[in-house]
């Protein structure tokens, strides 16, 4: 998954990367990845309390997703 993020002072920005898995058949990888895609629309709008519930929602498809966590915070 590729996501950019602006820093708090909004001067730059960087992409990060997570590797979700290494095995592509892992199952709900799809529902992981159509899930955060939503999540990340809604912060894109500024939605950010839908987005929480969202990103816990992706939570439920994978526990330990550190970076929807991150967004989470």
């Amino acid at each position: 998954m590729n996501q950019k993020l602006k820093t708090i002072s909004q001067i730059a920005s960087i992409n990060l990367y997570e590797l979700l898995s290494e095995n592509k058949d892992e199952p709900n990888l799809i529902a992981l990845i159509d899930a955060f895609a939503r999540d990340l629309a809604l912060c894109s709008k500024g939605k950010w309390d839908d987005a929480i519930f969202a990103f816990q929602d992706a939570l439920k498809i994978k526990h330990d997703d550190f970076v929807s966590t991150m967004y989470i915070e």
